[in-house]
């Protein structure tokens, strides 16, 4: 009701140009809106917090469409949204200030990697190894829960910045504007011990004597879509996977499980593709095969096995791009983060302080 009421307001108000004779007015209205934008906010965290369905939850899905409609209805009565036009004073830019998007920012959504294996006994969802990491880390069947995931953003300066093997179209973007921003989604993750699944476990699971704790990193980079406002398409360039536990016997498990699955890859697709026929005819379906195929469609580069168990890789072919790979940026302010991506599915994050 008070939505409803708060929007017959504001168009009374449109129509009758009355923001463009009062700035009194327009603040006031202004206050109204953020007043209702905060209940909003506050009744779509309660439905992510206490519905098992998080953001496929009909009460969170009716909370977003009103908080979507009243972030608009801010936007509009800011000028910073096409099609209208709005005097700018220093009343109206107090409460319509582009909020830095740069920031770290965890996710308070449920993780939405396809094909979850369910979950374990503390509720945390489980998928392969393969899911989470574009089948590039082996083996890839490992059944993984996730503890939290974060997105690290942050403006590129500097060409200089960026490593050698971002392509040029992007490193052209590093020029100071901000348009340019890295795009990292980092998960802390366990690999679940044979025990805790509770169904039938590949022999790479079986031979695991403990939880193994990780962390998985994802780089990206993201550039605003030139024809959709408020969309950010993404190049996802490499990664990096690594034991979070620092003790010598959780590292000495984590590298004899993954270097035992190690494949070594080459920069000349025609050296790749000779290991794939070495394997076997076009249609086999073994990991090695499938594995390699993967590298030459991704262009991926693996990088050797650090000391402390990381492993590494980049991609001379990014995954994603204009079209391909993007989130819409549904809600954005000071805290709360609300974005859609290309395949419908829907995030939600909160700001972190960065000594958190």
């Amino acid at each position: 009701h008070l939505e409803r009421r708060t929007k017959k307001r504001i168009r009374i108000l449109l129509n009758d140009g009355g923001i463009e004779n009062s700035a009194l007015q327009q603040s006031n209205y202004l206050d109204a809106i953020n007043a209702q934008i905060k209940y909003i906010k506050s009744d779509l965290l309660s439905a992510l917090e206490n519905d098992e369905r998080g953001t496929e939850s009909p009460f969170f899905a009716s909370a977003l469409t009103s908080l979507q409609s009243m972030y608009r209805a801010k936007l509009k009565m800011s000028g910073m949204e096409p099609g209208f036009e709005c005097p700018h004073d220093s009343t109206t830019a107090q409460y319509t200030k582009n909020e830095n998007i740069d920031g770290t920012w965890v996710s308070i959504s449920r993780p939405t990697y396809q094909s979850c294996l369910g979950t374990n006994s503390d509720g945390e969802k489980l998928f392969s190894l393969g899911r989470m990491s574009f089948d590039i880390y082996k083996p890839s069947n490992l059944i993984c829960s996730i503890q939290k995931q974060y997105n690290t953003i942050s403006s590129v300066g500097d060409r200089h910045e960026l490593p050698p093997y971002v392509p040029e179209y992007l490193k052209k973007q590093a020029n100071g504007s901000g348009n340019l921003k890295t795009h990292n989604i980092i998960a802390a993750f366990t690999i679940e011990h044979p025990d805790d699944i509770g169904e039938e476990t590949s022999k790479e699971q079986s031979i695991i004597k403990k939880p193994l704790k990780g962390i998985l990193t994802n780089y990206g980079y993201t550039l605003s879509d030139p024809l959709i406002s408020d969309r950010k398409s993404i190049w996802f360039t490499g990664g990096t996977i690594e034991p979070a536990d620092n003790d010598s016997e959780s590292i000495e498990e984590w590298k004899k499980l993954f270097s035992a699955h190690a494949i070594e890859t080459s920069e000349n697709p025609t050296e790749i593709r000779s290991k794939i026929d070495a394997e076997g005819t076009e249609d086999s379906e073994t990991e090695t095969a499938r594995d390699l195929a993967t590298k030459i469609f991704l262009g991926a580069i693996s990088e050797p096995m650090m000391e402390d168990g990381t492993i590494g890789f980049h991609l001379t072919k990014p995954i994603g791009g204009h079209g391909h790979a993007y989130c819409d940026i549904l809600y954005l302010d000071d805290d709360i983060r609300v974005m859609r991506g290309h395949s419908g599915s829907v995030y939600v994050f909160r700001r972190e302080a960065m000594d958190d």
